[in-house]
């Protein structure tokens, strides 16, 4: 699909001489994929690396009792829900519960992200609707118009742009959904680049590694900084079986909404994010701690090279440079608001010059003590939750409710303060 086009890219200019890009066995999909990342058979024993949605498999389980090491996530190179949902006649809608309109909704089989996406959908209205709606499967791969011919009551959800773009173009219908620009799906690991732990702690493997991520990285700069030389990719890639209007604006549409991730980085919010979805669709789901399965190493080093590169030379106009530096603005903004927090009495004591009287104060230790809790719970809640066995993704939905009794407490505590001040 056309949102694999950072790797093809990336094949073409820089790895061709060094790795194979393979499609994954039939039925494919991502189960397909790490299933032959973590076979133990000869013919999968070149296999270091797969491109896979991680969430889609026990990464707990997915290796071989016997003689396989575990999978490691090491690279982000999608990092939105690249899903839309296609209708003949219903206009554009903003809200899941749309999805109410319909009768019948198709979706890719399990074992696949459409599939938890389609199911996500469905389970809002099945126990409503009863009989009156319908979840179906729609094989990976085919063509749209097998499924919207004519059903205005129907809804297709893709993740192939060029499919849909070849069905909207012949018929003129639309796309009424995009999963994409939904908010709650604004940080997701959708597709990932895994390896093997075994074979990463080399160091050959590590230099694959970064080979791989970087010519990822420097693939992904130029779809978004050079969008014409992109589409000449893409043309090459997929002109045989698309019209080159289809390709030119099938990857405007990806790009528009943001589709291929500017950052390898795996975000623990995206990570978690996307587990919450795959356990929300199965309780049973073993969550995997990034903790184990995730490491950024190699992705961390590979894009800040390549952002300091790219500001040293002057080849980025302020805009550029910003929005390749947006997962690292979250970081920033983080850490900053809890410098403030902390320092918030501090400013009542400057005011009054009294700072050193506050430093010996008693509700001043209180305030810092209670500030670096809130702090600790924010960075490593996910991780406690995990350590006892708790669905670390609902701490995402939860960590913000936890500022309400910390801001009711500062007011006492800095009351304290100023009443303390007041006196001296």
């Amino acid at each position: 699909m056309l949102h694999y086009l950072p790797l093809f890219i990336a094949h073409e200019r820089e790895l061709r001489d060094v790795l194979d890009i393979e499609l994954a066995p039939p039925p494919y999909g991502d189960q397909s994929a790490i299933r032959s990342l973590t076979s133990t058979a000869t013919k999968d024993e070149d296999i270091h690396f797969c491109v896979c949605d991680p969430m889609m498999v026990s990464l707990r389980s997915a290796h071989a009792a016997v003689g396989a090491d575990e999978p490691l996530a090491i690279a982000q190179l999608v990092g939105k829900v690249p899903f839309w949902a296609v209708n003949h006649s219903e206009p554009v809608f903003n809200t899941e519960n749309d999805f109410e309109r319909f009768n019948q909704i198709f979706a890719y089989p399990a074992p696949n992200t459409g599939h938890i996406f389609g199911k996500l959908v469905y389970s809002r209205f099945e126990t409503a609707r009863g009989g009156s709606l319908n979840f179906r499967e729609k094989p990976i791969g085919a063509d749209l118009d097998l499924y919207l011919n004519g059903a205005a009551q129907t809804v297709v959800i893709e993740a192939d742009m060029l499919k849909i773009r070849k069905f909207t173009e012949a018929t003129g219908n639309q796309i009424v959904y995009s999963f994409a620009r939904n908010r709650n799906y604004k940080h997701f690991c959708f597709t990932a680049v895994l390896t093997h732990r075994a074979w990463f702690s080399t160091d050959k493997g590590r230099d694959e590694a970064r080979s791989l991520v970087s010519a990822l990285v420097r693939a992904t700069d130029l779809i978004y900084t050079y969008p014409d030389l992109a589409k000449t990719y893409a043309l090459s890639r997929f002109r045989k079986d698309y019209t080159d209007d289809i390709i030119d604006g099938a990857l405007d549409a990806l790009c528009k909404d943001g589709i291929f991730s500017r950052s390898p980085v795996i975000e623990l919010a995206g990570w978690h994010k996307s587990g919450q979805l795959r356990r929300k669709m199965e309780s049973g789901f073993a969550f995997p701690s990034s903790r184990r399965y995730v490491d950024n190493r190699v992705a961390r080093k590979e894009f800040t090279a390549h952002v300091k590169h790219k500001a040293a030379d002057g080849e980025y106009v302020i805009t550029n440079l910003s929005a390749l530096t947006s997962p690292l603005r979250g970081v920033a903004v983080t850490t900053l608001g809890f410098v403030a927090l902390y320092l918030l009495p501090f400013f009542f004591s400057v005011v009054r010059q009294h700072f050193r009287s506050a430093l010996s104060s008693n509700s001043m230790f209180e305030h810092a003590l209670s500030t670096t809790g809130v702090l600790l719970l924010y960075v490593f809640g996910a991780r406690i939750f995990h350590s006892f066995e708790l669905d670390p993704a609902k701490w995402l939905e939860w960590r913000y409710s936890m500022f309400l009794p910390y801001a009711l407490e500062e007011v006492k505590i800095v009351t304290k303060i100023v009443e303390e001040l007041s006196r001296q």
